[in-house]
């Protein structure tokens, strides 16, 4: 058994093979369920977070992520819809499939949230860049900028790596208009030729 001086804020103790857990509130000891001390410390912190609403430093993006844009679960709508803030579903599906899409299979998603750097958003905008056009990224990488803004908003996370991560600049290509010459023969019917059959009028009549 630890002692009562420690700074964790549970305490620890193992009878046979099991670790046993009680909290400052706790009159007994319960058990973790685990065999190994590192095992039974991780189930005692996930449970006090769980208990505070906060998040473990261990989750993943991907596993923090996992209600986001689904209607009636993610913490994000919730908070915007109690607010009386504007989200529709047919936006909130649009950014889930783009989340599980382009977000959720790369390797980013496994990373250790609150470790998460500016260079790993980077990279990973590097690898979206590779198969995905500009403008596809840009909208991938503000689904990522919002989970990360509402965990720091929630407090759950101390920084936000996407901060002074841009959009890709891309030139949007615009519509071309089609000279006189090259769009003449969109406009030409054709004409009896001599003999009686249909044809293309010779270019000589074309206009200039």
């Amino acid at each position: 058994m630890e002692g009562a001086g420690m700074k964790r804020p549970y305490l620890l103790w193992k009878r046979g093979r099991t670790w046993y857990y009680k909290l400052p509130e706790g009159k007994h000891y319960l058990s973790t369920g685990q065999n190994t001390r590192s095992a039974a410390e991780q189930f005692v912190i996930e449970l006090i977070h769980q208990e505070r609403g906060s998040v473990p430093r261990y989750y993943s993006f991907r596993r923090y992520a996992e209600p986001f844009f689904v209607w009636d679960h993610c913490p994000h709508i919730r908070r915007l819809r109690e607010e009386g803030k504007s989200i529709t579903r047919r936006h909130a599906k649009i950014q889930r499939i783009r989340l599980e899409k382009h977000i959720l299979p790369d390797p980013f998603s496994s990373k250790q949230l609150s470790k998460i750097t500016r260079a790993d958003v980077l990279e990973l905008r590097a690898r979206l860049l590779e198969k995905s056009a500009p403008a596809t990224v840009n909208k991938a990488l503000g689904v990522v900028k919002v989970v990360f803004r509402e965990a720091l908003y929630r407090e759950e996370i101390n920084r936000d790596p996407t901060t002074g991560v841009g959009r890709v600049k891309y030139h949007k290509e615009e519509r071309g208009v089609l000279r006189r010459r090259s769009c003449a023969g969109c406009f030409l019917t054709t004409a009896k030729a001599p003999g009686g059959t249909f044809g293309t009028p010779p270019a000589s009549t074309w206009p200039p």
